[in-house]
């Protein structure tokens, strides 16, 4: 039984109470949970190996394609760790993004890379969409192209203000 219909069949005094004879967290439950973390391993796994970087004026960026069984905090931030990153792109296959910078660099502004792609957020993490299905190898590669030349875009703009 799930947790859900666990929690909605049970009464208050139940959940409170030490003999609550049907517990929450069950046999189903742990090999679910535990087919979940393997899952997400190797979605993670799969990302880092995949991913690519670029560098912009003296920044480090690494952008990915991530399965949304991850967070894409989560996927944003193992980038970061694993390439010593300046900042993460992350995009999904529906088209969702989220970028997010290292905890020491703050020149780098997420909100204003989002903001090209129809998005927004923080300085610090944002999100945005990218314009584009993405169904096969072909179409991951070509939306990693698609954020790195935008991201240069930017800062070319940027720069001759």
């Amino acid at each position: 039984m799930s947790i859900v219909n666990k929690l909605s069949s049970a009464s208050l005094d139940d959940l409170l109470s030490t003999d609550f004879d049907r517990p929450l967290f069950d046999r189903k439950l742990n090999d679910d949970w535990n087919e979940y973390r393997h899952l997400s391993e190797l979605k993670m796994k799969e990302c880092i190996e995949n991913a690519t970087e670029f560098s912009v004026d003296g920044d480090r960026y690494v952008v990915g394609f991530s399965d949304r069984i991850l967070s894409s905090s989560y996927s944003g931030n193992s980038l970061i760790r694993q390439y010593d990153a300046d900042a993460s792109i992350v995009f999904h296959r529906d088209g969702g993004m989220s970028f997010r910078r290292s905890n020491g660099n703050s020149t780098i502004k997420c909100d204003r890379l989002a903001n090209m792609f129809a998005g927004g957020g923080h300085e610090y993490a944002a999100g945005g969409r990218i314009n584009m299905k993405i169904n096969s190898d072909k179409d991951v590669a070509d939306a990693k192209r698609l954020i790195e030349d935008t991201v240069r875009t930017f800062y070319k703009e940027r720069t001759n203000l």
